[in-house]
């Protein structure tokens, strides 16, 4: 090596050193002191790292409270109530009771027959006054319908118009009238459904018609015979 190349590398060497020495320098200068607390144990600890780690428990403490608020407002908030569907109790369909059939059911036509209500005629057709009654085996009956056996008969018709289903009541001879036997005859919309024997010494029978469901017209006819007596349909009841 010339000793001009010698001088020139010497030079360099020597700026760099001097360049890394004077950046040293700087850092050391520019750097902030560094503060220790000594801890009772005898070790000591960097305060800006205590400062830290300081700042960090603060912000973790607060997203901690925040956390329990919120878990305690979702705890104490009311719940939406959901209420059930109301259900609509179905349509009861009404009942019908027993009721007394001269009451009820209008008489169309009728022949040698009286119809009997505690209430009274009413101005209606066929029914005796009010307060009166027929007897049959000494019990008397206000409601209900009397025929005539012998003669021309008798023949009582009745608007059943399908609302019923049932009826009910005491057949029997009335006292006090001629001993004489018969036939009822029992029409459901004029067709022939039942015929009962009619005897002076017949007990007080319960004659039920339960098969009337969907009937319009009731008819009874008692056929021409000879001597004249009369029976009685007591307290007739219908539903």
């Amino acid at each position: 090596m010339t000793k001009e190349g010698k001088e020139k590398l010497t030079v360099g060497v020597v700026t760099a050193l001097i360049t890394g020495v004077l950046a040293v320098a700087v850092a050391l200068l520019t750097k902030a002191p560094v503060t220790y607390i000594n801890l009772p144990d005898g070790q000591s600890v960097n305060a800006d790292e205590i400062a830290a780690l300081q700042s960090e428990n603060a912000v973790l403490q607060s997203e901690n409270a925040a956390l329990r608020e919120g878990l305690t407002a979702q705890a104490n908030a009311v719940p939406e109530t959901t209420l059930p569907p109301v259900i609509e109790a179905p349509t009861q369909t009404s009942v019908k009771t027993l009721q007394y059939f001269t009451d009820a059911v209008t008489v169309t036509d009728a022949h040698n027959t009286s119809c009997y209500s505690s209430a009274g005629s009413n101005g209606k057709r066929y029914f005796e006054k009010a307060g009166s009654y027929f007897e049959i085996f000494g019990k008397q009956y206000a409601n209900g319908i009397k025929w005539q056996v012998g003669g021309t008969g008798s023949l009582s018709v009745h608007a059943l118009n399908g609302e019923y289903t049932y009826m009910e009541g005491v057949l029997g001879h009335i006292d006090g009238t001629n001993r004489e036997n018969g036939v009822l005859q029992v029409y459901y919309d004029n067709e022939l459904v039942r015929t009962i024997q009619l005897r002076y010494d017949m007990p007080d029978d319960l004659l039920v018609l339960d098969d009337i469901g969907g009937v319009r017209q009731l008819k009874f006819i008692i056929p021409e015979g000879n001597q004249i007596a009369r029976y009685g349909f007591g307290n007739i009841k219908i539903k």
